[in-house]
């Protein structure tokens, strides 16, 4: 069972790869439709004012929550498939 656990695991960690950078990028998108103050309308308000030291800085964040996520999940995805742990080592 552990066998094809690991082997029904790795569309997952590489779907949930995907959900997560399209859930940050989903934020901005509902922080303007409803009006809630976040870092998504913070972005979008530094852009139309052309406040680029405050745009860059409000991207940091969610490049970071992105770059982290996936950096974890390539960790963990070479934890689950052993053909990716052994292509790695060579």
């Amino acid at each position: 069972m552990a066998h094809g656990l690991r082997t029904a695991s790795l569309p997952v960690l590489q779907a949930l790869a995907v959900q997560c950078a399209a859930i940050v990028a989903g934020t901005v998108i509902v922080e303007n439709v409803f009006y809630v103050p976040g870092l998504g309308r913070l972005i979008l308000d530094a852009l139309t004012a052309h406040d680029l030291a405050t745009v860059g800085g409000g991207l940091v964040v969610p490049v970071l929550l992105i770059s982290g996520t996936t950096l974890f999940l390539q960790l963990s995805l070479v934890l689950a498939d052993p053909r990716v742990r052994a292509h790695s080592a060579t």
